[in-house]
């Protein structure tokens, strides 16, 4: 279990990007900046598509695995 945490968090341990629209501020992940090659890779990425509404919607697993996301989205512009 502890394996499929740290998994689960290295699998949603990279970085963000704002998005701007008529709807507000939405954050797009994997960010579309990183490394070609790597965003690739996480984009299609089995964990990532299971784990992705971990970012979406507020739970316990998002605590878990995600302790900073509140900080991280409030620093962001």
């Amino acid at each position: 279990m502890l394996g499929g945490v740290l998994s689960a968090a290295l699998a949603l341990a990279f970085p963000l990007t704002p998005k701007v629209d008529a709807f507000g501020v939405h954050y797009q992940y994997p960010s579309p900046q990183m490394p070609p090659g790597l965003y690739r890779a996480v984009q299609g990425s089995r964990i990532q598509s299971l784990l992705l509404p971990v970012w979406q919607r507020k739970s316990p697993w998002q605590t878990l695995l995600i302790p900073d996301l509140p900080q991280l989205i409030q620093d962001r512009p």
